[in-house]
C-alpha cells in the first residue's frame, strides 16, 4: 500500500462520522431547499419526455393532500415503502394535471418526488407572489 493511500485512510479515519454526516445532511439540505426553490417558481415540470402541469388547487385537493401526508407519515415510520409509492402517486393525480396510473409505472420516481414535494409546499404558502 502506498503511503499517500495510508495516509488518506488515517485522516478519513480520523474525522468523526457525525462530523462527516452533519456535513452529508447540511449540504443535502442547501440542494433540496434550493430545488424547491426553483420548483416552487414553475407552473410545469418536465419529468422524462413530458412536461405536467401544475393544478390549481382546490379547497378539497388541500384536505385531500393533508390527508394523504398523514398517510405518508405513517407509512415511513412503518417503513412501508409501497404504501409511499401509491401515496405519492395518489398525490401527484392531485397536483399534476392529467397525471395517469400508467404513467407512474413508468416515470423517474426521483424527479417526482422532488416535484410533488415542490407542488406540497406551494400549497402551504412555499411561493413568492409576483
Amino acid at each position: 500500500m502506498a503511503l499517500s493511500q495510508r495516509t488518506a485512510e488515517k485522516a478519513e479515519a480520523a474525522v468523526p462520522q457525525p462530523l462527516l454526516s452533519n456535513v452529508w445532511t447540511e449540504e443535502a439540505q442547501a440542494i433540496t431547499y434550493e430545488n424547491m426553490q426553483k420548483l416552487s417558481r414553475q407552473d410545469s415540470f418536465q419529468i422524462g419526455e413530458k412536461t405536467y402541469q401544475r393544478k390549481i388547487l382546490k379547497p378539497k385537493d388541500i384536505v385531500a393532500i393533508n390527508r394523504l401526508q398523514k398517510k405518508s407519515d405513517e407509512a415511513t415510520s412503518r417503513d412501508d415503502d409501497e404504501a409511499g409509492m401509491n401515496i405519492l402517486k395518489e398525490q401527484a393525480k392531485i397536483v399534476l394535471k392529467d397525471f395517469t396510473d400508467a404513467e407512474f409505472e413508468e416515470i423517474d420516481v426521483v424527479m417526482l418526488q422532488s416535484v410533488v414535494g415542490a407542488c406540497l409546499l406551494i400549497s402551504k404558502g412555499f411561493r413568492r407572489i409576483q
